[in-house]
């Protein structure tokens, strides 16, 4: 599920550190650093066939950063980041995890998929750093259920794994919404992680009462944009049978794009009882400028479906920075930042080891509301919300929220969230 390149290794060279920058340095003096600035490390894919979510990536964090510095600072102390491109590559990102520790920043986050979180994973002990993962849902990155996760290495963002109740749930939720739907079409990427997704999302479609079935499965390569035979291959599979029909749209960013535009050359995604995707949707559909047919998208944030003051303070500084509404990349970074502050707060220090400790266990206000990073596992309690989108000219950036629904880690029991509110 969404944004993620499984790694298939990553050689991490022992790093051996510079001297510590006085900026975010390691020495740590009890107030957050020793004199001037905090500065985080924000790693991101500034070029690359993702830059379009690394440009998102940083737009949240400087979002985040603003707000703090504006309050006062943390500890007395003003906010900066140290912002390196990753390229979308586990080489270059494990180059410039070692750039930004040897010049003393130390407290990172950042990179949009898995292959590069896992990168820099590899090399956190090393360097004596820390790491925050906002987006990366491989299982690896932080502990299963009850399990320890890695020293200095946390998420904000979802875990994705056949042990999580909400992986195991989604068909379930996906059969409560949508009723109907009696065969699954599954559209994907072609490497690992895209075969696992499809693999047990048909193992759990046993466990949804009638026990729908799974239909075409068509998987395409990561690197391709032209999804046109791809998307033939499916649409006549559709065309031949289109009675209780729903799509497994397991593509995400750019590629999500792509098919969509590709697919309504073809006009059948309409015959669907319901179109479902994962992922951070809204800059995909705000590019499509309202043209797109009632979809349903699965991730860890949409604007509209969280009525809190910090989520209403982040989409209405975000929306007078950029004239868009804020997505969940953007969300994340900002989320990075709020738990880095709190932490450092909590330890009187910007010592990474100290650091790492306040993280462990660490609840602080998301956009999502309270979020909790568990002291053992080190990954957030981060709620999953599900979405319903139309294409809609009235509506912010051409998309309206129909409905959303609100998905608890722990269980996978879900309630309605909010549809939107007044940005002032």
């Amino acid at each position: 599920m969404r944004r993620t390149r499984v790694l298939a290794t990553v050689t991490a060279s022992v790093l051996v550190a510079g001297t510590a920058s006085a900026c975010g340095s390691s020495s740590g003096d009890g107030s957050g650093g020793s004199g001037g600035d905090i500065t985080l490390g924000l790693l991101a894919p500034i070029t690359g066939t993702f830059a379009a979510d690394g440009k998102d990536m940083k737009d949240g964090a400087n979002a985040a950063v603003k707000v703090i510095n504006a309050a006062g600072g943390v500890n007395g102390k003003k906010l900066k980041l140290d912002i390196k491109d990753d390229g979308s590559d586990p080489q270059k990102t494990s180059q410039a995890t070692r750039d930004l520790a040897s010049a003393g920043h130390k407290l990172m986050f950042g990179t949009f998929t898995s292959t590069e979180c896992l990168a820099v994973k590899s090399l956190t002990q090393s360097t004596g750093g820390v790491f925050i993962a906002p987006t990366c849902v491989d299982p690896t990155l932080t502990g299963g259920p009850g399990k320890k996760g890695t020293d200095g290495v946390f998420r904000t963002g979802l875990r994705s794994s056949p042990d999580q109740p909400v992986d195991q749930k989604v068909p379930t939720i996906m059969h409560e919404l949508a009723p109907a739907v009696r065969t699954w079409d599954y559209f994907g990427y072609d490497y690992s992680f895209g075969h696992q997704q499809a693999t047990t999302f048909k193992k759990n479609l046993q466990s949804v009462p009638g026990k729908p079935k799974m239909g075409s499965t068509v998987f395409v390569p990561m690197s391709s944009q032209d999804f046109r035979p791809y998307v033939s291959k499916l649409s006549s599979a559709v065309n031949k049978d289109s009675s209780g029909r729903g799509l497994f749209l397991g593509t995400y960013g750019a590629g999500t794009g792509s098919f969509m535009q590709q697919a309504n050359s073809f006009n059948f995604l309409s015959k669907y009882k319901m179109v479902w995707t994962a992922g951070d949707a809204w800059g995909t559909l705000k590019a499509l400028n309202g043209k797109f047919s009632t979809l349903w998208n699965s991730y860890d944030y949409i604007w509209a479906a969280y009525d809190n003051p910090t989520n209403k303070k982040f989409v209405a500084n975000f929306k007078k920075a950029h004239k868009h509404m804020p997505g969940a990349t953007a969300a994340s970074a900002y989320n990075s930042v709020l738990a880095y502050a709190a932490a450092i707060k909590k330890a009187k220090s910007t010592d990474p080891s100290k650091v790492s400790a306040a993280l462990a266990g660490l609840t602080f206000q998301s956009v999502q509301g309270e979020m909790t990073l568990d002291a053992t596992t080190h990954q957030a309690d981060t709620k999953q919300v599900i979405s319903q989108l139309k294409g809609d000219a009235s509506a912010p950036d051409k998309i309206k929220v129909l409905r959303t629904v609100i998905v608890d880690p722990k269980d996978a029991s879900y309630t309605d969230g909010a549809t939107g509110f007044d940005v002032k």
